[in-house]
Formats: C-alpha cells, sequence, structure tokens
C-alpha cells in the first residue's frame, strides 16, 4: 500500500517544487499571518498543488496553509500532514534552504516522509525520502523523478560531532536548553541550519542531535522525522526514551531531540 503511493508524493512534492521556485526567481510580496509569521504566494500555490494530487488518496490531509479549513470527520488513525514550504522566513530572506515536506502518519508515528530543498539541488539539498524500517534515499533535484537504483544514494556516514540549531529562530538556543541538557549543550560546534533541513542533515550524521525547546506543529516534523527513522536515529520528547509521538488532528508538539544514527544519550 504505502510503496503505491510513493511516485504520488514525488509528483506532488516535484510539482509544488517547480512552482516554488518560479516564484521564488520571478520575486513575490510577502504578507503576515495573525501570528506574525511571513506568507507568500509560492506558499498558498504549493498548498493547493499537493492536495490536488493527494486528495484522491482519501486519506485526511492536514497542511499548514488550510488547516483553518480543516474539518475532521470520523476519527481516522492515517493522514497526510503537509507543510508546502517549511522555512519560509529563510525562502523570504533567500538563504535556499527551505524545504517542501510531506508526510503520512498511521497510529501516531510517520511512516513515510518526502523532503524537498528545491533551491538546494545536491547533498545535503536535493530530495529526501524517508520510509520507516525500509531505509532513507536522496536524490539530486533533477532526478527526483527516476525511481531507480542509480539515482538512490542512502547516506552513510559516521555521525559528526555537534548540535544543529534554527537559523532564523534563535528562542531554541537560549535558557531552556542550558537548563534541560546542561554542559551536553556545549559540547562540540552549533552548527544553524534552516527549516526541515536540519532532519536531513542528522539522518545523514552531518550532527548528533538537534533539540527544540520551541514548540512547534505537526507539518513542521513529520517529514523531517520519518527521515530520521528511516535511516535509523531517534527522535524523542525532552524527557530520554519517550519517542515523539502525534495525536491528530492536534498540531501542537512538544519540545523534542532528534538524534542521528548511533547517536543516544
Amino acid at each position: 500500500m504505502i510503496e503505491s503511493w510513493i511516485p504520488l508524493i514525488l509528483q506532488a512534492g516535484r510539482s509544488a517544487s517547480e512552482r516554488i521556485m518560479e516564484i521564488y526567481q520571478k520575486g513575490f510580496e510577502v504578507n503576515y499571518k495573525a501570528d506574525d509569521s511571513p506568507v507568500t504566494k509560492a506558499d498558498m500555490e504549493a498548498d493547493k498543488i499537493i492536495r490536488n494530487l493527494l486528495t484522491p488518496t482519501g486519506i485526511p490531509m492536514i497542511t499548514e496553509e488550510s488547516f483553518a479549513q480543516f474539518k475532521p470527520g470520523k476519527p481516522s488513525s492515517m493522514y497526510w500532514v503537509v507543510d508546502p514550504i517549511d522555512g519560509t522566513r529563510d525562502f523570504v530572506n533567500r538563504t535556499n534552504e527551505f524545504t517542501v515536506n510531506i508526510a503520512l502518519v498511521m497510529e501516531g508515528k510517520p511512516v513515510l516522509g518526502l523532503l524537498i530543498a528545491p533551491a538546494l539541488s545536491t547533498f545535503p539539498g536535493g530530495a529526501w525520502l524517508g520510509w520507516t524500517d525500509h531505509g532513507l534515499w536522496h536524490w539530486p533535484m533533477d532526478h527526483i523523478w527516476e525511481l531507480k537504483e542509480a539515482y538512490m544514494q542512502q547516506p552513510n556516514l559516521p555521525p559528526k560531532r555537534g548540535m544543529l540549531a534554527s537559523r532564523s529562530d534563535f528562542r531554541d538556543s537560549g535558557k531552556a536548553m542550558q537548563k534541560h541538557f546542561g554542559a551536553k549543550a556545549q559540547e562540540g560546534p552549533t552548527q544553524r541550519v534552516g527549516s526541515s533541513l536540519k532532519f536531513a542533515w542528522i539522518a545523514a550524521g552531518l550532527a548528533e542531535w538537534y533539540p527544540r525547546a520551541q514548540h512547534l506543529s505537526a507539518w513542521d516534523l513529520a517529514a523531517g522525522h520519518a527521515l530520521v527513522l528511516a535511516a535509523g536515529g531517534k527522535v524523542e520528547e525532552w524527557d530520554p526514551g519517550v519517542p515523539l509521538s502525534y495525536d491528530l488532528p492536534k498540531v501542537q508538539m512538544p519540545s523534542f531531540v532528534a538524534y542521528a544514527p548511533g547517536v543516544h544519550p
């Protein structure tokens, strides 16, 4: 069942990415939501493209840009969770470190995740697919359509020391982490990376851990979470040993830590 949906989410991610890059290259206006977060034409059009392609599956869908119109029906154990542009601040600031996130969550666990960094065509950008218990794959953007082993590169890198933190949001790097993690928060270098691309870095072993003190939403995490699990890493609440899980359609998530494969307290 899940395998049959992989070409569909690749199509949705690629089509959304192409439209996002058209707008990114031409220029765009920036508007602001009630919480002062930015939103652009690219967010809205990518959201529409992904919804149109995934709606025929009949699986309930939660997306950042259309969640206000989400109408829960009967309780479901399976959801598509979508962020058409994660890291809109990075999109607006033209850091190139924004992503398209599509995940399938079943029984509170992300089992399939697609994360695309369309403005970064090669590793660690490009397209990432994580299928829990099956593996993690990476494609350069030019080959995302081609489901061939020749273009599936499964990273196998030893974890590098250090922590990842947000490039555009510094609220997660202050007193809360110092208080909770103590000296560990000072071990190794801290690298700042935009959007959900941090999860790809963790999954590939480009850093050891990514703690997040600020509460985020399910669409910010689910696709990247799937990548880390598929690579053999862990994503836990700040209390060690408690796997991060999803209580959809509620979307607020607790503080968490993502650990690279082979790294754990």
